[in-house]
């Protein structure tokens, strides 16, 4: 079904979640699973996460899928946890591309089983980062949904400096979301056939990316992307190296236009801003063309943030599709 609709903004957009959690190693918290114990800045309650250097050695444009990675353990770091609203968000570190530390919020609601999840990929700028969607997630707990928000790194953490560099670090950032799915999966608390996937900015991005290279995705939901890296990595930067065209071309094969149609025929929902200053119409058309047949198309008359009827829209959107 495609939605075309303008709907007004509205008060109470999307807010960060506030946690503060202090970084101390903590007893397991029974989560069920292998766990054990222990718009464009970086983010500030995440400052301990240090910025590493691309893992992956080597792009092949020509691979059908660049994003493959050694099977490892799903084990992963309870470091803190914290009730908020009645809900318990565990701290924990994972193991991303190379084995460098990811951290991420799970939020796991008391006594489910066989329930549905979601990963929660945060946009940049304005301070976003895994705090974005704990707002949200405390509201999918209530229905019984579990949740991962994982901290990205590039270009969170780390800037766009060059071709080869960008691919690589693209490559590892998708890894590092394909190794947070290994750690959903590994709970036994969630149901592996109802596994979602929001994002925001470049974390819709990432998503188009990591939907469309892993099947164990059911239902996506992108918010404000743009189709190309080159968009926005040249807007903040500059890693062309005095070759724009070249290097739009060598990141082609990564960009979510060319990924985003994969996720059909599994659930899809675009939702978009009309008043978005940093994805204009051009793009966005670009982006919903690229998706191909099949997906919904959701346009708000608010900014790129987007507002409080998309976040209920996609509330019941992703109860519709994974309950």
């Amino acid at each position: 079904m495609e939605i075309s609709k303008l709907v007004p903004d509205a008060p109470g957009a999307i807010r960060a979640g506030t946690l503060g959690m202090i970084m101390r190693l903590a007893s397991g918290c029974g989560l069920g699973g292998t766990g054990s114990s222990a718009p464009h800045s970086s983010p500030a309650s995440d400052a301990s996460a240090e910025p590493t250097l691309p893992t992956a050695r080597s792009f092949d444009p020509a691979a059908a899928d660049p994003f493959t990675y050694p099977a490892t353990n799903s084990d992963f770091t309870v470091v803190d946890e914290e009730m908020v609203d009645g809900q318990r968000v565990h701290n924990i570190s994972l193991a991303g591309a190379g084995g460098r530390q990811v951290l991420a919020y799970l939020i796991v609601p008391d006594e489910v089983q066989a329930a549905p999840a979601i990963l929660y990929l945060h946009g940049f700028g304005g301070g976003l980062d895994r705090n974005q969607f704990l707002d949200e997630a405390i509201q999918m707990a209530q229905e019984g949904f579990i949740s991962l928000h994982v901290q990205a790194q590039f270009p969170w953490l780390e800037p766009p400096t060059d071709l080869e560099h960008d691919q690589l670090a693209v490559i590892d950032q998708v890894i590092d979301l394909r190794r947070a799915l290994d750690v959903l999966m590994s709970l036994d608390s969630v149901d592996p056939s109802r596994v979602g996937l929001v994002g925001h900015d470049f974390g819709a991005m990432y998503g188009a990316l990591v939907a469309g290279s892993d099947e164990r995705v059911s239902a996506a939901v992108l918010m404000a992307g743009t189709p190309r890296f080159a968009n926005w990595f040249t807007l903040s930067w500059d890693p062309t190296e005095g070759d724009e065209a070249g290097y739009q071309e060598g990141m082609a094969p990564l960009d979510p236009a060319a990924w985003v149609a994969r996720i059909s025929p599994r659930p899809l929902l675009l939702q978009f801003g009309s008043g978005d200053a940093y994805v204009l119409d051009g793009p966005r058309e670009e982006f919903i063309e690229a998706a191909g047949e099949g997906h919904e198309t959701a346009l708000y008359e608010t900014t790129h943030l987007l507002n409080e009827i998309a976040a209920d829209e996609r509330r019941a959107w992703l109860v519709a599709h994974l309950e």
